[in-house]
């Protein structure tokens, strides 16, 4: 069965391969317009594609490995409760903001649908990519509502009295 981390690894793999690809279209391009003299016009258009689509899988990995930004040093000052409702709170204020930034996204890839925007050079739609990234910032903010919260060891061993 599939765990938040192999789900992680996964996704990180996809979006570093999506880079990748990218990486080698732009070298390929590179030799192409000085080496040849003839530029690929299709490589700019795969940065309207691959750049949005491979940052937009982070977002899901960063929400299953629970390596969102997190204050913790105040834990230490405030006590295990305090920790746990500022864990709280900043995992509530994450969520808020992911939903809005997919509510954001989801209308402008309906945007991009309704008003036929296409790609600079080749007229390739968009809309195909910005909805993945909505799909994607959507996973996330489930992702973020629904994962385990990362554990605070020395929150928990205080509490218990072993610190």
């Amino acid at each position: 069965m599939l765990n938040n981390q192999k789900i992680a690894g996964y996704l990180s793999i996809a979006s570093l391969a999506l880079i990748g690809l990218y990486m080698i279209a732009v070298a390929i391009n590179v030799v192409s317009r000085y080496g040849l003299n003839a530029p690929l016009a299709i490589i700019s258009d795969m940065s309207e594609f691959l750049v949005p689509a491979a940052l937009a899988l982070a977002f899901p990995v960063a929400a299953l490995s629970g390596s969102h930004l997190s204050l913790r040093f105040l834990g230490g000052f405030l006590g295990p409760r305090v920790t746990r409702w500022l864990n709280f709170l900043g995992r509530l204020a994450t969520v808020v903001l992911l939903a809005v930034i997919t509510w954001r996204l989801f209308h402008y890839a309906q945007y991009t649908l309704e008003s036929s925007r296409a790609s600079s050079l080749r007229n390739i739609p968009l809309w195909p990519v910005w909805a993945f990234v909505t799909l994607a910032m959507a996973a996330a903010t489930l992702a973020t509502l629904f994962a385990a919260p990362a554990e605070t060891p020395s929150a928990d061993k205080a509490e218990a009295g072993l610190e």
